[in-house]
């Protein structure tokens, strides 16, 4: 039962992932908010880290994506401490 909660904090959930189905900043801005530990917050990491080599077009808006960083980096920072 643990590992099903588990699973479903750190995977995507509806509404954060794009029309299409990739990932999307938001994404790994939510799924990094819904970790509670520091291997949550790891495979967030390694997962995006994968993903971004991936990226073929930069997001249009650079100030926005400076705001989901942030928020993304502040979930980081508490699911490791």
């Amino acid at each position: 039962m643990r590992w099903l909660f588990l699973l479903a904090a750190c995977g995507d959930g509806p509404g954060v992932t794009a029309i299409r189905g990739e990932p999307t900043f938001e994404t790994f801005e939510h799924r990094m908010c819904a970790c509670r530990d520091a291997e949550c917050a790891k495979r967030v990491v390694v997962d995006m880290a994968e993903w971004s080599k991936k990226v073929r077009t930069p997001r249009a808006d650079v100030e926005e994506t400076k705001k989901i960083l942030a928020r993304y980096n502040t979930c980081l920072t508490a699911a490791t401490r």
